[in-house]
């Protein structure tokens, strides 16, 4: 049987991997993002996350070009990628544990990516803590919003942005980079390459309207179906912290 040939933007990722592949610092290397799930287009970045040994105490975020490719690369050590996990407020451990769970092992040790690749779906397992105040942005922006003059259309897609995040969080889904919002609503086999689920319903629907047609009408039937779905009052609101 004979050997596959590296596509163009294999052989681009190898040739930036090389510097790393003899640095004692790293415990593994993942390709993640649109390349990993094959949701790349002509535009996609080559996304690689390079997995540092826990005794380490720095970590590195850029871009470099190879070969006309634009690779973003993001260095961490285990505990740190850990606490990303633990502590992303977008629930379900955010986008590292997705990037960990749906990630393609290029290099390195297999059972430090399988070690957090289980916690990684434990945190995309565990379920949202209701959380009232991102209603209250949905509420502060559709005000501002209502009473723009100029510009609508920023204060629109803010307000947009806010009601999607809302109720997917508070429904117990996982959020969504905002800049993807649209993509993933309107093409069901991107979503489920990167694993996720969406409500198959109203909301769904109510979402897809205010993209197609971005007026009022449509934005006031999204809010107040989140707004009512989330049970929220702005005249009874009221959040208590402890100190």
């Amino acid at each position: 049987m004979g050997v596959i040939p590296l596509n163009e933007w294999e052989i681009a990722l190898h040739k930036f991997l090389e510097e790393y592949k003899d640095n004692e610092d790293v415990e593994a290397m993942l390709l993640v993002g649109s390349y990993a799930v094959n949701n790349n287009n002509k535009y996609s970045d080559i996304d690689v996350y390079i997995i540092l040994k826990n005794e380490c105490n720095y970590q590195i975020r850029g871009n470099k070009q190879v070969d006309g490719y634009i690779i973003e690369y993001f260095v961490n050590p285990i505990y740190k990628i850990e606490e990303y996990m633990d502590n992303d407020g977008r629930g379900h451990g955010g986008p590292m544990a997705n990037m960990l769970v749906h990630g393609k092992l290029i290099y390195g040790n297999q059972k430090v990516i399988d070690k957090l690749r289980r916690k990684a779906q434990n945190a995309i397992k565990k379920k949202n803590e209701y959380d009232v105040m991102k209603y209250y942005r949905c509420w502060d922006a559709y005000e501002d919003y209502k009473a723009c003059k100029y510009h609508k259309k920023m204060p629109y897609y803010m307000v947009l942005k806010y009601l999607v995040e809302a109720y997917l969080y508070n429904n117990d889904y996982c959020m969504l980079p905002e800049n993807k919002i649209e993509k993933f609503f309107k093409d069901k086999k991107y979503l489920e390459r990167y694993g996720l689920k969406f409500p198959d319903n109203e909301f769904n629907d109510l979402v897809i309207n205010c993209f197609d047609k971005p007026n009022r009408n449509n934005l006031d039937k999204l809010y107040w179906y989140v707004i009512n779905d989330g049970k929220f009052d702005i005249n009874n609101f009221e959040l208590k912290n402890d100190l």
